[in-house]
């Protein structure tokens, strides 16, 4: 028989081992709602242009970026850059691969054995063509195998992504097949890299799109820009659906009279599709997020116009069935996070210092992790990567990280197009919930209608204002919003 106080410290010992366990525990649990996430902002580069195009978390909880680090400082060269961080942004080794032209990184994903795939470019010596660039890495960056594909002209590789059957799918601007000045490329490769099959999209104008995703059918979904299928004969957002052999199932040509470009699309869990862009409906673009069902029906669409958005370029479907986005603000150029729900009611927006943002998703602990470019002056521009937790924040003093758009009581206006011809759309925003009344006036003062004039809930709204039956002249839309009062002038222009 052991001694009492043998007895005592085993179930001392016990009693530490279970509160060590629970403690660990509730730490997990609350790690996993995001509450306790691991945040912070680290830059990286040299003298010249470093930028960061593709983030993506691995699987020890670290993280892989691709991108660019230029060698001079024309901007004209570059090696495709490969950086491993740890889970606090720590680098833990880096690559880059590349001769003498411009070789650009633009995906990257890892892969089963640990290792990466790469999607880019890698100019000819001369600058007189370059190709789509493939590169297998292993778990130090070390290259397993490259394949080059291309013709004569110019190839530039957008986006990678693992197929079904253990080969890859990629998507290039080509400028050497196809019908017309540029056309989608679109190329299935087997496990090697070697190419299975190749599709072009496009006519005699010209076509990009930068991302490709293997639907639940089996096929692929494209989202780019189109100028032979314009509407206005300008440039119109496309949305391609093809079978699995790159055969086309559907388009939808989506836009208005200006530059209308889409760079980001992802499919949801219903089968329908999320879709990032911008729409030239007021100087410069403003951002665009809209959800179209599986045979490319309108579901929703929402503009950033109001909050300065000038383009998305990023989207990740997050585990709430919502989604996160990331792009460029406004002249100024601020990286921005957006997270929408399922209805694309806004329900976090965060600007951080840098130029833009190229890449987002979600990371396991309920967090965003972002990558893309900050100025450091004329020359110098470094490669950025943002880790925030779930509510989007960076560090404990997060205000001098992030800024809450919005804070203030104003709706920020914005009204488009303008002048308009039959109808506007009046967008404004609600930081908080609260009593909105929204009314037009002609210049003498007098009430031509009320648009709005209820509560609403915080978030960011559209009204449409037909004025198709109004004289020419100068109107003058008023928000009210609990104290706070905007105005905007209004120019009707009668058919």
């Amino acid at each position: 028989m052991r001694p009492q106080k043998q007895k005592l410290e085993d179930g001392m010992r016990g009693l530490i081992v279970y509160a060590l366990a629970a403690a660990l525990i509730a730490v997990f649990c609350t790690a996993e709602r995001g509450d306790s996430a691991i945040s912070w902002i680290r830059t990286f580069g040299g003298d010249s242009l470093d930028e960061g195009y593709c983030v993506r978390q691995t699987s020890d909880g670290g993280y892989i970026v691709v991108g660019t680090s230029a060698r001079t400082e024309s901007h004209d060269k570059g090696d495709v850059w490969l950086l491993r961080l740890d889970a606090f942004g720590n680098e833990l080794w880096s690559q880059t691969y590349g001769d003498s032209g411009r070789d650009w990184g633009y995906w990257v994903e890892q892969t089963e054995d640990g290792g990466y795939i790469i999607a880019g470019m890698n100019e000819t010596f001369g600058g007189t063509s370059a190709d789509l660039w493939v590169i297998k890495a292993d778990t130090l960056g070390e290259i397993t195998w490259e394949k080059k594909h291309g013709g004569d002209s110019w190839e530039q590789g957008f986006c990678i992504q693992k197929t079904t059957d253990g080969g890859f799918i990629t998507i290039s601007r080509t400028y050497s097949y196809g019908a017309g000045e540029a056309d989608i490329w679109l190329l299935k490769t087997d496990a090697g890299g070697d190419s299975m099959w190749a599709r072009t999209y496009g006519d005699t104008a010209f076509e990009e799109s930068r991302c490709v995703q293997q639907t639940r059918d089996g096929g692929y979904i494209m989202f780019g820009m189109t100028r032979s299928y314009s509407v206005w004969g300008d440039l119109d957002q496309w949305l391609v659906k093809t079978d699995s052999n790159g055969n086309v199932s559907w388009t939808e040509t989506i836009g208005l009279d200006g530059y209308d470009a889409g760079y980001a699309v992802q499919e949801t869990e219903d089968g329908s599709y999320i879709l990032g862009g911008e729409l030239e409906i007021v100087w410069g673009g403003t951002a665009t997020l809209e959800k179209r069902d599986s045979l490319g029906g309108f579901i929703w669409s929402k503009e950033y116009g109001v909050l300065e958005f000038r383009a998305i370029y990023s989207v990740w479907v997050t585990d709430d069935g919502g989604v996160v986005a990331t792009g460029i603000r406004g002249s100024s150029k601020n990286v921005f996070l957006l997270k929408v729900d399922t209805d694309g009611e806004t329900q976090l927006v965060r600007v951080f210092d840098g130029m833009w943002g190229n890449s987002v998703q979600q990371t396991e602990d309920g967090g965003y992790v972002i990558t893309g470019l900050i100025s450091r002056g004329p020359v110098d521009k470094d490669l950025l990567v943002i880790k925030t937790d779930a509510l989007g924040r960076v560090g404990v003093e997060e205000e001098n990280e992030a800024t809450i758009l919005g804070h203030d009581a104003k709706p920020h206006l914005l009204i488009y197009p303008n002048p308009c011809s039959g109808t506007a759309r009046i967008q404004y925003q609600l930081p908080t919930s609260a009593y909105v009344n929204m009314s037009v006036y002609d210049v003498s003062g007098r009430l031509v209608t009320t648009l709005m004039d209820e509560h609403m809930a915080s978030g960011i709204y559209s009204e449409i204002w037909n004025a198709g039956n109004l004289p020419s002249g100068s109107y003058v839309c008023r928000v009210a919003v609990e104290g706070s009062v905007e105005t905007e002038k209004v120019i009707v222009l009668s058919r």
